[in-house]
Formats: C-alpha cells, structure tokens, sequence
C-alpha cells in the first residue's frame, strides 16, 4: 500500500487473524466502492489459493 491513497480509504489496511488475508476499501471518483485483498499462504487458505491459481 502507498503511503498516500490515489483515491479516499474508508477505513485502514485491515489484518485478518493470524494473518491469513489483508484488505482495504475505497472509492473511486465515480463514487463505486473498490475492494482490494491479499490472501497470505496459510493452512486455511490452501483450496482459495489453488481455485485463484496462486502459486507460492
């Protein structure tokens, strides 16, 4: 994440438990809501990551 945001946050970087997954949301100027997240390689995310074709 950039120290500055190129539209406006709605909240901090959230941190999942244990670190399984990071995410954000914002607002881009059409006024649409954008959600980015970062699923980390953990035990409970093994399936997901293999579904998005992740590889580690």
């Amino acid at each position: 994440m950039q120290a500055t945001s190129p539209f406006p946050l709605h909240q901090n970087k959230y941190v999942g438990s244990e670190g399984r997954y990071e995410a954000f949301v914002g607002t881009d100027p059409g006024g649409y809501f954008l959600e980015f997240n970062r699923f980390a390689a953990h035990a409970d995310n093994e399936r997901l990551l293999e579904v998005l074709g992740v590889e580690e």
